[in-house]
């Protein structure tokens, strides 16, 4: 079992992990906590097939963010604090109960500000 990590967002306490599946390193997911364990958030990564192997989000993905070029690793707090941020401003905490699922992670680090040229290739 993957140890959770906290973190601190809007002055709320949160409990998280980021993890990949080994047998298919090309998912991978998210999981965010509330501090009073009333309710979680997991967003999940589908990321095809990847030129250097393994899933990207695991080993760092070249991105840019506001005009400079930054490593998205979902290991790092950093990004799990946009992720959570994020959903936040559209789920406010108290509605944020049971677990929630979002199913396009990489549409949600778009949607806050990434830009990359990363495209999956999905074998069939």
């Amino acid at each position: 079992m993957a140890m959770l990590r906290k973190i601190v967002v809007n002055e709320r306490t949160y409990w998280w992990v980021y993890r990949y599946f080994y047998a298919d390193e090309r998912d991978s997911y998210v999981r965010i906590i509330r501090g009073d364990k009333k309710g979680q958030v997991v967003i999940y990564f589908r990321t095809g097939t990847y030129s250097y192997g393994g899933c990207p989000f695991n080993d760092g993905l070249a991105a840019m963010y506001q005009g400079t070029k930054t490593v998205i690793n979902l290991h790092q707090p950093r990004f799990i604090a946009q992720l959570l941020t994020y959903v936040l401003k559209t789920l406010p905490e108290e509605c944020l109960t049971g677990i929630i699922e979002y199913h396009n992670g990489i549409e949600m680090l778009r949607a806050i500000g990434y830009e990359f040229d990363y495209q999956p290739h999905f074998n069939q």
